[in-house]
Protein backbone atom coordinates (compact mmCIF):
# COMPACT_ATOMS: atom_id res chain seq x y z
CA UNK A 1 0.00 0.00 0.00
CA UNK A 2 1.24 3.54 -0.64
CA UNK A 3 2.58 5.76 2.16
CA UNK A 4 3.28 9.51 1.75
CA UNK A 5 5.38 11.63 4.13
CA UNK A 6 7.37 14.86 4.34
CA UNK A 7 11.02 14.70 5.54
CA UNK A 8 11.98 11.47 7.32
CA UNK A 9 15.08 10.76 9.46
CA UNK A 10 16.11 7.16 10.10
CA UNK A 11 18.94 7.68 12.52
CA UNK A 12 18.98 5.79 15.79
CA UNK A 13 20.76 7.45 18.69
CA UNK A 14 24.54 7.60 19.08
CA UNK A 15 25.78 4.03 19.31
CA UNK A 16 22.42 2.62 18.23
CA UNK A 17 20.60 1.92 15.01
CA UNK A 18 17.24 1.84 13.25
CA UNK A 19 15.95 -0.25 10.35
CA UNK A 20 13.07 0.36 7.94
CA UNK A 21 12.09 -2.37 5.46
CA UNK A 22 9.85 -1.68 2.47
CA UNK A 23 8.85 -5.01 0.98
CA UNK A 24 6.62 -6.56 -1.62
CA UNK A 25 4.83 -5.84 -4.91
CA UNK A 26 2.70 -2.71 -4.78
CA UNK A 27 4.36 -1.40 -1.62
CA UNK A 28 5.51 2.21 -2.05
CA UNK A 29 6.93 4.80 0.31
CA UNK A 30 7.00 8.37 -0.99
CA UNK A 31 8.56 11.45 0.57
CA UNK A 32 6.34 14.22 -0.79
CA UNK A 33 7.81 16.46 -3.50
CA UNK A 34 5.64 19.42 -2.43
CA UNK A 35 8.84 21.01 -1.06
CA UNK A 36 12.18 20.46 -2.85
CA UNK A 37 13.89 20.41 0.57
CA UNK A 38 11.90 17.38 1.72
CA UNK A 39 14.36 14.59 2.25
CA UNK A 40 15.00 11.07 3.45
CA UNK A 41 18.07 10.96 5.72
CA UNK A 42 19.62 7.71 6.91
CA UNK A 43 22.10 7.82 9.77
CA UNK A 44 22.90 11.38 10.82
CA UNK A 45 23.63 10.40 14.46
CA UNK A 46 23.60 6.66 14.96
CA UNK A 47 23.09 4.11 12.20
CA UNK A 48 20.14 4.23 9.82
CA UNK A 49 19.30 1.25 7.61
CA UNK A 50 16.84 0.95 4.74
CA UNK A 51 15.94 -2.23 2.87
CA UNK A 52 13.86 -1.92 -0.30
CA UNK A 53 13.03 -5.41 -1.48
CA UNK A 54 10.92 -7.58 -3.77
CA UNK A 55 9.35 -5.07 -6.21
CA UNK A 56 8.80 -2.37 -3.55
CA UNK A 57 9.50 1.30 -4.38
CA UNK A 58 10.83 4.27 -2.37
CA UNK A 59 11.07 7.83 -3.70
CA UNK A 60 12.10 11.23 -2.28
CA UNK A 61 13.20 14.60 -3.68
CA UNK A 62 16.50 14.25 -1.78
CA UNK A 63 18.12 11.18 -0.23
CA UNK A 64 21.15 11.45 2.08
CA UNK A 65 22.81 8.20 3.19
CA UNK A 66 25.20 8.72 6.12
CA UNK A 67 25.65 12.26 7.44
CA UNK A 68 26.23 14.45 10.49
CA UNK A 69 23.35 16.15 12.31
CA UNK A 70 25.28 19.42 12.16
CA UNK A 71 28.85 20.54 11.55
CA UNK A 72 29.38 21.08 15.27
CA UNK A 73 27.57 17.97 16.53
CA UNK A 74 29.82 14.90 16.43
CA UNK A 75 29.81 12.01 16.03
CA UNK A 76 28.69 11.47 12.47
CA UNK A 77 26.24 8.77 11.52
CA UNK A 78 26.28 5.79 9.18
CA UNK A 79 23.64 5.03 6.58
CA UNK A 80 23.11 1.72 4.79
CA UNK A 81 20.72 1.04 1.91
CA UNK A 82 19.98 -2.28 0.27
CA UNK A 83 17.93 -2.25 -2.96
CA UNK A 84 17.30 -5.72 -4.28
CA UNK A 85 15.00 -8.13 -6.13
CA UNK A 86 13.43 -5.74 -8.65
CA UNK A 87 12.86 -3.01 -6.03
CA UNK A 88 13.65 0.65 -6.72
CA UNK A 89 14.90 3.82 -5.03
CA UNK A 90 14.25 7.09 -6.90
CA UNK A 91 15.40 10.62 -6.08
CA UNK A 92 16.27 13.98 -7.60
CA UNK A 93 19.47 14.26 -5.55
CA UNK A 94 21.24 11.29 -3.96
CA UNK A 95 24.25 11.77 -1.67
CA UNK A 96 26.11 8.77 -0.23
CA UNK A 97 28.38 9.92 2.62
CA UNK A 98 27.77 13.57 3.54
CA UNK A 99 29.56 16.04 5.86
CA UNK A 100 31.58 13.48 7.78
CA UNK A 101 29.11 10.61 7.58
CA UNK A 102 29.64 7.17 6.10
CA UNK A 103 27.18 5.92 3.49
CA UNK A 104 26.78 2.58 1.78
CA UNK A 105 24.39 1.50 -0.97
CA UNK A 106 24.20 -2.00 -2.42
CA UNK A 107 22.11 -2.61 -5.52
CA UNK A 108 21.72 -6.30 -6.30
CA UNK A 109 19.48 -8.95 -7.85
CA UNK A 110 17.93 -6.59 -10.42
CA UNK A 111 17.49 -3.70 -8.00
CA UNK A 112 17.28 -0.18 -9.45
CA UNK A 113 18.53 3.18 -8.15
CA UNK A 114 17.71 6.31 -10.17
CA UNK A 115 18.49 9.97 -9.48
CA UNK A 116 19.11 13.14 -11.45
CA UNK A 117 22.38 13.83 -9.63
CA UNK A 118 24.42 11.39 -7.53
CA UNK A 119 27.44 12.21 -5.36
CA UNK A 120 29.38 9.44 -3.61
CA UNK A 121 31.53 10.90 -0.81
CA UNK A 122 30.91 14.63 -0.24
CA UNK A 123 32.06 17.31 2.17
CA UNK A 124 29.23 19.83 1.96
CA UNK A 125 30.20 22.82 4.11
CA UNK A 126 33.24 24.96 4.81
CA UNK A 127 34.70 23.74 8.08
CA UNK A 128 32.81 20.49 7.73
CA UNK A 129 34.16 16.95 7.81
CA UNK A 130 35.37 14.62 5.10
CA UNK A 131 32.93 11.84 4.27
CA UNK A 132 33.11 8.32 2.89
CA UNK A 133 30.65 6.76 0.44
CA UNK A 134 30.53 3.28 -1.10
CA UNK A 135 28.19 2.09 -3.83
CA UNK A 136 28.13 -1.46 -5.17
CA UNK A 137 26.02 -2.37 -8.21
CA UNK A 138 26.18 -6.12 -8.65
CA UNK A 139 24.36 -8.82 -10.56
CA UNK A 140 22.60 -9.04 -13.90
CA UNK A 141 19.75 -6.56 -14.18
CA UNK A 142 20.98 -4.36 -11.32
CA UNK A 143 21.16 -0.71 -12.37
CA UNK A 144 22.29 2.69 -11.15
CA UNK A 145 21.25 5.65 -13.30
CA UNK A 146 22.31 9.27 -12.82
CA UNK A 147 20.27 11.26 -15.35
CA UNK A 148 22.39 14.46 -15.11
CA UNK A 149 25.70 13.46 -13.57
CA UNK A 150 27.64 11.23 -11.18
CA UNK A 151 30.54 12.38 -8.95
CA UNK A 152 32.72 9.96 -6.99
CA UNK A 153 34.68 11.80 -4.29
CA UNK A 154 34.03 15.57 -4.02
CA UNK A 155 35.17 18.44 -1.78
CA UNK A 156 37.52 16.31 0.39
CA UNK A 157 35.06 13.42 0.25
CA UNK A 158 36.18 9.84 -0.31
CA UNK A 159 34.01 7.80 -2.68
CA UNK A 160 34.10 4.38 -4.28
CA UNK A 161 31.87 2.93 -7.01
CA UNK A 162 32.08 -0.76 -7.90
CA UNK A 163 30.18 -2.27 -10.82
CA UNK A 164 30.40 -6.05 -10.69
CA UNK A 165 28.95 -9.37 -11.89
CA UNK A 166 26.83 -7.89 -14.67
CA UNK A 167 25.75 -4.68 -12.95
CA UNK A 168 25.04 -1.61 -15.12
CA UNK A 169 25.68 2.10 -14.41
CA UNK A 170 24.68 4.89 -16.80
CA UNK A 171 25.30 8.64 -16.63
CA UNK A 172 25.91 11.46 -19.13
CA UNK A 173 28.83 12.75 -17.04
CA UNK A 174 31.20 11.04 -14.61
CA UNK A 175 33.71 12.79 -12.37
CA UNK A 176 36.15 11.35 -9.83
CA UNK A 177 38.21 13.26 -7.23
CA UNK A 178 36.41 16.57 -7.81
CA UNK A 179 37.83 19.50 -5.82
CA UNK A 180 35.09 22.12 -6.18
CA UNK A 181 37.66 24.85 -5.40
CA UNK A 182 38.78 23.19 -2.14
CA UNK A 183 42.51 23.02 -1.44
CA UNK A 184 42.43 19.46 -0.08
CA UNK A 185 42.06 16.71 -2.63
CA UNK A 186 39.04 14.47 -2.82
CA UNK A 187 39.48 10.80 -3.65
CA UNK A 188 37.29 8.82 -5.99
CA UNK A 189 37.73 5.23 -7.20
CA UNK A 190 35.66 3.53 -9.89
CA UNK A 191 35.99 -0.20 -10.61
CA UNK A 192 34.18 -2.23 -13.26
CA UNK A 193 34.73 -5.96 -12.95
CA UNK A 194 33.21 -9.24 -14.07
CA UNK A 195 31.46 -10.50 -17.22
CA UNK A 196 28.62 -8.33 -18.42
CA UNK A 197 29.38 -5.41 -16.09
CA UNK A 198 28.98 -2.03 -17.80
CA UNK A 199 29.67 1.62 -17.09
CA UNK A 200 28.15 3.85 -19.78
CA UNK A 201 29.12 7.54 -19.86
CA UNK A 202 27.31 9.49 -22.56
CA UNK A 203 29.33 12.72 -22.38
CA UNK A 204 32.36 13.85 -20.39
CA UNK A 205 34.66 12.02 -18.00
CA UNK A 206 36.77 14.00 -15.52
CA UNK A 207 39.43 13.02 -12.99
CA UNK A 208 41.20 15.31 -10.57
CA UNK A 209 39.19 18.30 -11.80
CA UNK A 210 38.62 21.59 -10.01
CA UNK A 211 35.23 23.12 -10.68
CA UNK A 212 32.57 25.23 -9.04
CA UNK A 213 29.90 22.78 -10.14
CA UNK A 214 30.28 19.28 -11.61
CA UNK A 215 28.43 20.23 -14.77
CA UNK A 216 31.00 22.97 -15.46
CA UNK A 217 33.60 20.25 -15.95
CA UNK A 218 31.52 18.27 -18.41
CA UNK A 219 33.47 19.63 -21.38
CA UNK A 220 36.83 18.52 -20.03
CA UNK A 221 39.04 16.64 -22.50
CA UNK A 222 40.24 13.53 -20.69
CA UNK A 223 41.95 10.69 -22.53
Amino acid sequence: FPQFHASIYIRGEVGGGSLVSVYGPGTTWTIADTDPDNQLVLGDRGTGNLDVLNFAAVSAPRVIVGSRFSTFSPPAGTGNVNVSTDASLTSDYLTVGNNGGAGNIEVSDAGHVMADEIVIGLKTTFGGFASHGDVLVTGAGSTLEAAKGLAVGAQMGDGELIVAAGGHVTTPWLGASILFNYANAARGDVTVTGPGSRLEVGGGVGAGLEALDPREAAGADVD
